[in-house]
């Protein structure tokens, strides 16, 4: 699921990653946080990330806070107004970089990314990404403890998550 380039390295897009903190949260409260840090080199988090995650968890040290460099900055075609501040943020902070992927569960933040041609994944892309490298046994089970926690995964993405990690239930 990684970019790759011609010599089968790793792309700056698959090592850095700028993280929103609803998949911060999510995989903490499942024990996985630690997943982001296996699956890329680097991992950023704008200010109102740090500033949303830090009231229910400490950042992670492996997690460099790195503020916007300008306040003011807008992309075209501009940002949905519904936004939070966090997922705002984590698409500046990628656009004023360059690179990197986002990690983003927000529908209208990764409608917005991918608008502006960004590389996206969400906290079952990771759990997916992990299962295929062999960090987590299942995906399916995981799923299901996320789902503990309230947080909200449809069935056309728990069936792809299946077929993507060979996970299929037997169909009968």
């Amino acid at each position: 699921m990684g970019a790759r380039n011609g010599n089968d390295q790793p792309t700056v897009d698959a090592q850095l990653a700028i993280v929103d903190s609803s998949p911060l949260i999510a995989l903490d409260q499942i024990g996985h946080l630690d997943l982001v840090r296996h699956l890329f080199h680097r991992v950023l988090a704008p200010s109102a990330v740090v500033r949303e995650v830090s009231k229910g968890m400490a950042l992670p040290m492996w997690i460099e806070h790195l503020p916007l460099t300008t306040s003011n900055v807008e992309l075209n075609p501009p940002l949905p107004p519904q936004l939070g501040d966090g997922e705002r943020e984590a698409i500046l902070l990628r656009s004023e970089l360059g690179t990197g992927t986002l990690i983003l569960d927000d529908r209208a933040a990764r409608r917005a990314a991918l608008q502006h041609k960004m590389r996206i994944t969400g906290t079952v892309g990771i759990l997916v990404r992990a299962k295929q490298k062999g960090y987590v046994p299942s995906v399916r089970e995981l799923l299901n403890r996320l789902t503990e926690f309230d947080f909200y995964v449809g069935s056309a993405v728990r069936r792809e998550a299946s077929i993507r990690t060979g996970e299929l239930p037997n169909e009968q």
